[in-house]
């Protein structure tokens, strides 16, 4: 090594049984550039300069306060929300059930749908859209669950009660629609969504319901010439 390196590692401060003090005094810099002598001051500002951010911020806070807010976080209780985030076995089975029987509904809805307008017809209802099946009760109609809901037209959080009256009106009620046969997961997807938000933005107008019925006559009437005509085709 040469004497000159060596002479000057010799005489450096930048030690380890110096670090302690080099911290303080850098410290003490970022406080107040003025409080230290000129040649720590210029020393440090080299430092700043070599670590200024693309926006001319500098990069290097007060060491100590951040020490200190993260002590103090580390020390302080967990909130209470945070703490109400962490769902007991029993909520989250619960809840699990729940959105088992938000997608049994998607699924399997259309078997009760009210499609007789007359209501000759008697429809069983599936066991797999009772409450029992999923181990859920009465007990816990007024409670407040996740629905898991992509379209924001269902509400990300229902008390079980709600939920309910509004799966009865979007899967089980004059319309009905089975898409649960669906391969492709994206379309199959898409589909349940879009129904689920057409069922729940609103009823349509008088006008509306004439220019669906006429579609689905004329629809079904072509159906008809079309077997008639070409029988087996």
């Amino acid at each position: 090594m040469a004497t000159s390196l060596r002479e000057l590692l010799a005489s450096t401060p930048l030690s380890g049984g110096n670090a302690p003090y080099v911290e303080a005094l850098y410290e003490q810099f970022l406080s107040d550039p003025q409080s230290v002598e000129p040649a720590w001051r210029d020393y440090f500002q080299h430092l700043q300069d070599g670590l200024k951010l693309r926006d001319g911020a500098a990069a290097e806070q007060i060491h100590s306060a951040v020490q200190a807010g993260i002590v103090k976080r580390a020390s302080a209780p967990r909130l209470a929300s945070a703490a109400a985030g962490t769902l007991s076995g029993d909520a989250a089975a619960k809840q699990g059930a729940v959105s088992r029987l938000v997608q049994i509904y998607a699924n399997r809805g259309h078997l009760i749908a009210k499609l007789d307008p007359l209501g000759l017809q008697k429809r069983e209802r599936p066991r797999v859209l009772e409450l029992g099946y999923f181990g859920l009760t009465d007990a816990d109609l007024n409670t407040e669950f996740l629905t898991g809901s992509r379209p924001n037209e269902l509400s990300k959080t229902l008390k079980l009660r709600e939920l309910l009256a509004q799966l009865e009106f979007a899967y089980c009620g004059t319309i009905g629609a089975e898409f649960a046969h669906v391969s492709d997961t994206e379309e199959r997807l898409w589909l349940q969504d879009e129904f689920l938000k057409g069922r729940l933005k609103g009823k349509l107008t008088t006008e509306e319901q004439k220019n669906i019925l006429w579609q689905l006559s004329a629809a079904e009437g072509l159906e008809r010439y079309l077997h008639t005509k070409y029988v087996g085709q």
